[in-house]
């Protein structure tokens, strides 16, 4: 897609983000500044720059751009730079939720909080050259112990924005939240319901369709690792701050597997326990599960 005049429409009721162009449309999701250069920085920390480099060459050939002179960081914004941009304001309809002028891919939410606009297709790539060169297993744990780390300050952002002073508060408002925040940053439409389990502590299940991170994909594995991250991060916050806990999560259901919609479970339990054991937690999540949570 050439850059030279794209709309970006928000669609509501798919949680979608639409870059769409003379020629065709593709789909982009938008992530607080600083996630995607996490992924970076953190390779380079457990694997080295040569390693980043060898990564950032497999996800440009994966995206055909053909003869790039310097596989770093840059070239990788650059694509994406030129994939989007520049953006037809006045035919966009943007939520009031940002400010964006279109001219780079930085918006800014009402909050005053610094985001990123990028397509998914290139993250979809950038994932599956980290598992070329650092399997399944390192790449799943960078994108997710980043992206918890990032979302555990978001979740302060949050307590502080909702005035949550108790984990009751947050756990009731929950699916609200979800549901706006991850249909406009055009993650996929969200639901989410929490109760507290067998052994007093909360439980969280949230159903996610359309996912961002599995759309068009095929895994014998779950593959939504951002999300996983994201969603047990932010509970940590709310754990930590509200009630003294942390938390554990999986992913239990993923579209790429053929399942009709992803789906995560996120699970409190008291700081210094040992780790829980999700056989015996099939029962809560998988009654949660039977609950009629709809897309709305």
């Amino acid at each position: 897609m050439s850059g030279s005049g794209n709309k970006v429409i928000w669609d509501m009721g798919k949680g979608h983000v639409n870059l769409v162009g003379d020629a065709d449309t593709k789909r982009v999701f938008i992530i607080r500044e600083g996630f995607m250069q996490g992924f970076v920085e953190e390779i380079i920390n457990v694997a080295g720059k040569v390693t980043l480099a060898m990564i950032l060459r497999k996800t440009l050939e994966k995206l055909g751009t053909g003869g790039v002179e310097k596989s770093n960081w840059g070239s990788f914004k650059k694509y994406n730079d030129e994939q989007i941009l520049p953006v037809k304001i006045e035919e966009s309809n943007i939520p009031d939720f940002f400010k964006w002028d279109g001219v780079n891919r930085d918006l800014v939410s009402i909050a005053n909080t610094d985001y990123n606009i990028w397509t998914v297709e290139s993250l979809q790539k950038f994932k599956e050259a980290m598992t070329d060169v650092l399997t399944e297993r390192g790449s799943s744990a960078i994108l997710h112990s980043v992206t918890k780390r990032g979302a555990m300050a978001v979740g302060n952002k949050i307590i502080s924005e909702y005035g949550w002073d108790d984990l009751d508060a947050s756990m009731a408002t929950m699916d609200g939240v979800f549901k706006f925040t991850f249909t406009t940053m055009g993650w996929g439409q969200s639901r989410a319901i929490a109760q507290r389990g067998n052994d007093g502590n909360y439980v969280i299940f949230s159903k996610y369709w359309n996912s961002f991170e599995a759309a068009g994909k095929k895994s014998s594995l779950p593959i939504c690792n951002i999300m996983r991250g994201f969603l047990e991060g932010i509970a940590e916050s709310l754990g930590s701050t509200l009630g003294g806990q942390v938390s554990e999560s999986r992913e239990v259901k993923c579209v790429s597997m053929g399942d009709k919609y992803c789906a995560f479970v996120v699970k409190f339990k008291q700081k210094l326990t040992k780790a829980l054991d999700w056989k015996e937690l099939e029962g809560e999540w998988q009654a949660l599960d039977a609950v009629d949570l709809k897309p709305e």
